[in-house]
């Protein structure tokens, strides 16, 4: 159960920062509660002014903040007033026409935005920040109760909002509805196959009707379950899906603190122990209040956060299983003392790390990247190979996989949809290669870049194989899982949203804080009009940010 004892008190002597700075920090967290809580009610407001009157209100489109009127949104044939389309906390009143300076000001609005949550985001992580150099530490505390109690009151009032600039969530309730009151399965028929599909709440507002699932099917199965519990709701049914990503969250800051126990005794191995920037405390709430869980997977209910706890957890069960005062000798062979080898909490544990992280795959198949290293991980360590937790995993493959006929289905569309050249390294190429030549860049790039990862998988694989197995090799472990991770998303993958990035932050605010801390800035522009760029939202959000770390490191180690 999670609760302040477990969070605030488990971990003491870890947590070391200036009493001056916890003070700051708790007036920094009450100022982004009440900022965080004028934002909701701005929303909540706006969409019952609209909702009530089309001539009072005008709501601003999905992410391309192109204003609406609400007259075509209410006619019911046509749009069924679809929460998609229309999610923004900014209003503007008029009676036929948005004023020119609307868009302007919407733009500008955002930006504010992300400028006061960038700000409340670093004083939280840096509260003793002190220009130019850090204040040393004096004082060795463990978290303070009070700010555990802001920061889940901040991730409650941002469950409740309406998404900022998304319609995912309502993606997952109409494949959900698709399945519980269409029987249609979700990944070989398309929405807009069904006849009238906007007059139903729960079908209204899709944004991929002509797309099918591209998740896996425990997440799918997820969607069919709350859907079905909602009693055909559409309110309930958001409402359901936004409590279960609040509890997701709370479940990753508790794995994620005592995975943070494990590693840190020793101090954080990387160059900025050299400084002394980084400790436990600041590097858990570097993951706690970062603005991609808050804004993109809170607020806008994305399922990243659902994967980023089946995704981390074995992280946490490994290493609590490594932790453990059991040894992890080889048994001879015997049925009966492998079984009771699997019942102890130990091989438990390792079963169940490698079970979720197969079932992380069967939400987002990406993360199917870590299975071998994971798996690595365990055999040198504890020289155990979990039978069960394969077994058990694959099981929910084959019989999620089976429910959808997922072996008899074409993936033509499904694989044209992920290797769409979209907000990532390959669109900023392809849009230079397309100024130049007039033409896009070919498909076989993706295959040749796939070729190259697998070759740097290979070298990270067998460069841990080779190496010496023991307790101070975990880091390189979680070090290697967070790169092969962070190059496929960030490189490799044609297509890429900033909420890709909620599952790889435990990894790499454990691994590489600095980069974690950089990139959760960076990507705070994600809603605002520079997303929208194709070259510049990856320059400013991925690329500065990995560079800017890299030369500064670059200089730790040189000094």
């Amino acid at each position: 159960m999670i609760t302040h004892k477990n969070l605030c008190t488990s971990c003491s002597g870890l947590y070391e920062y200036n009493r001056l700075s916890k003070t700051g920090r708790q007036k920094i967290l009450r100022l982004l509660f009440i900022f965080q809580t004028l934002i909701a009610a701005i929303s909540w407001l706006a969409w019952f002014i609209a909702a009530q009157d089309s001539k009072l209100g005008y709501f601003v489109q999905k992410s391309f903040f192109l204003p609406v009127p609400l007259e075509q949104v209410k006619n019911q044939v046509i749009n069924n007033f679809s929460l998609a389309e229309f999610p923004s906390w900014l209003i503007c009143l008029n009676d036929l026409h948005i004023p020119s300076g609307y868009q302007v000001l919407n733009h500008l609005s955002m930006l504010v935005f992300v400028i006061i949550y960038g700000f409340i985001f670093f004083k939280t992580v840096f509260p003793d920040f002190n220009v130019p150099k850090f204040k040393s530490f004096t004082e060795k505390q463990t978290p303070s109760q009070n700010d555990l109690s802001w920061l889940i009151a901040i991730a409650f009032i941002s469950t409740l909002m309406l998404p900022a600039n998304s319609s995912d969530i309502f993606g997952y309730i109409s494949f959900g509805e698709q399945i519980v009151h269409y029987n249609q399965n979700p990944y070989s028929e398309i929405l807009a196959n069904i006849e009238n599909w906007r007059l139903d709440p729960l079908l209204g507002n899709m944004r991929w009707e002509y797309n099918p699932s591209p998740y896996g099917p425990v997440f799918t199965l997820i969607c069919k379950f709350f859907v079905s519990i909602s009693w055909n709701n559409l309110w309930l049914s958001f409402f359901i899906f936004k409590i279960f990503n609040f509890i997701c969250y709370l479940l990753l800051i508790y794995i994620f603190h005592h995975t943070l126990k494990y590693f840190l005794r020793e101090g954080i191995a990387d160059s900025s122990q050299k400084t002394k920037i980084w400790n436990a405390d600041r590097v858990w709430h570097l993951v706690a209040l970062n603005p991609l869980l808050i804004i993109q997977g809170l607020w806008n209910g994305h399922n990243d956060l659902l994967l980023a706890v089946l995704a981390f957890a074995p992280v946490f069960f490994t290493v609590k299983a490594l932790s453990s005062e059991e040894n992890a000798e080889t048994v001879d062979g015997k049925q009966s003392r492998v079984l009771f080898k699997f019942l102890k909490p130990k091989y438990l544990g390792i079963n169940l790390a490698i079970c979720l992280l197969i079932l992380s795959v069967l939400v987002k198949y990406i993360t199917i990247i870590l299975i071998p290293l994971l798996l690595l991980w365990i055999w040198k360590r504890a020289r155990y190979i979990p039978y069960y937790g394969l077994i058990t995993g694959i099981l929910c493959f084959y019989f999620s996989s089976q429910y959808f006929n997922l072996f008899n289905i074409d993936y033509t569309e499904i694989s044209n949809n992920a290797t769409l050249f979209h907000k990532s390294l390959f669109d900023v190429v392809n849009t230079v290669f397309k100024l130049i030549t007039k033409t896009d860049l070919p498909r076989s790039a993706v295959l040749i870049s796939l070729a190259a990862y697998a070759l740097f998988y290979a070298y990270i694989f067998f460069k841990l194989f080779f190496s010496k197995a023991d307790k101070k090799s975990d880091l390189d472990f979680l070090k290697s899982l967070s790169v092969v991770y962070a190059v496929l998303l960030l490189i490799i993958s044609p297509k890429f949203h900033s909420w890709y990035l909620i599952s790889l932050l435990p990894f790499a605010a454990i691994s590489h804080p600095r980069l974690c801390f950089a990139l959760s800035l960076g990507h705070l522009l994600s809603i605002t009009f520079i997303d929208q760029a194709h070259v510049l939202n990856y320059l400013l959000m991925t690329v500065l940010p990995v560079a800017q770390t890299y030369f500064y490191d670059s200089h730790l180690r040189r000094n």
